[in-house]
Order: C-alpha cells, then sequence, then structure tokens
C-alpha cells in the first residue's frame, strides 16, 4: 500500500517497540513474559485472569490494561480470551497519558466506564 503525503500512522507519531497492534486469541495460560516496551491490551471478547509480581485480577470485555516495560505477567484464560495489543515506547506513552496513569504505576486496570480500578 501506498501512502499519501496526508496519512499519518501510529508508527510516525509514537515509537513502537513491537508490531503496531497485535490480536491474540488465547485458550491456554502464557508463562511468564515480559516486555521492553508498555503493553497496552483492550479485550475484545472472552475473559481471563492476569498474574503479576503485584497480585492478580480479572479482565473482561471491554478492559484495558496498561503494564510498565519490564512488568512480569502471565495471562490465565476463563475459557478464551481474545485481545488487540500494542507495544509502545514507556517514556512515550508516560509523557502523553500523564493524565491517566500514576507516575511509576506498575498495573492499571480501565473498566469500560472509564473508571480506573486498582486490583490490588
Amino acid at each position: 500500500m501506498t501512502r499519501s503525503t496526508t496519512q499519518t500512522t501510529l508508527a510516525d507519531v509514537a515509537p513502537l517497540t513491537g508490531p503496531p497492534a497485535v490480536e491474540t486469541v488465547a485458550r491456554a495460560p502464557s508463562g511468564a513474559v515480559a516486555h521492553l516496551g508498555a503493553k497496552i491490551s483492550h479485550v475484545m471478547n472472552g475473559r481471563a485472569r492476569i498474574e503479576t509480581t503485584d497480585g492478580e485480577l480479572a479482565l473482561t470485555h471491554g478492559d484495558v490494561l496498561v503494564l510498565s516495560a519490564r512488568a512480569v505477567s502471565s495471562t490465565h484464560p476463563d475459557p478464551w480470551l481474545r485481545s488487540w495489543t500494542v507495544y509502545v515506547d514507556e517514556t512515550f506513552f508516560r509523557q502523553h497519558m500523564h493524565w491517566a496513569i500514576p507516575e511509576h504505576a506498575p498495573l492499571l486496570q480501565v473498566s469500560r466506564d472509564n473508571v480506573p480500578r486498582r486490583p490490588f
């Protein structure tokens, strides 16, 4: 696809640390993983329990999960989870989302009604 000079992609304005977006359908638990960039996941369908070094929380349709860079987590689908995930440079993300994410927060879950919930 050829872009015109007026089109802008996410990669043009945000330093991504991976592919622009990844769709995942999980049907089995993942092992413990960590990513170099911040992880922003939107739950499209299904539900899961997410474990981190700070505790665990439940995700369901419409939830958004934000993990800091290098945060270790594992996903346990119940019975499956479909999500879209973007990996972005954490410094860039925090600079542009400071109004939504507390400084140094390792984990934040935002509900469908946009009310931040601290799971721990």
